[in-house]
């Protein structure tokens, strides 16, 4: 379940590959979800997820910012991709965080 009014979750940094110029990663610094690719346009959208905006909000702000190119049914899709990477403060990210045991981050580094 989504948040009523997502945010993105602390510890995430922009980063960019030269193998995929389409895309801007966003990072987690925790190591708890793999880097996420996101197009350009998706990447300025994060602009919204400061935790002022309900979903309604944030798909009228995308709509009047993009007119034309952006329909707001792609922005539930999004901030459920967003949330199933781990990368919104939101209750299923506390699941994990929290955790009395989480997944090993290094394996195969040692």
């Amino acid at each position: 379940m989504l948040p009523n009014r997502p945010k993105l979750r602390p510890y995430l940094t922009r980063s960019t590959s030269p193998h995929d110029p389409d895309h801007v990663y966003l990072v987690d610094r925790l190591g708890l979800a793999a880097p996420t690719p996101l197009t350009p346009t998706e990447f300025a959208w994060l602009e919204y997820l400061d935790g002022r905006y309900t979903e309604h909000d944030i798909q009228l702000q995308i709509t009047r910012q993009h007119v034309g190119r952006v329909f707001s049914p792609q922005v539930l899709p999004w901030l459920a991709r967003l949330d199933d990477a781990l990368l919104l403060d939101s209750p299923r990210f506390h699941d994990v965080a929290n955790a009395p045991v989480r997944p090993p981050r290094c394996i195969g580094c040692y």
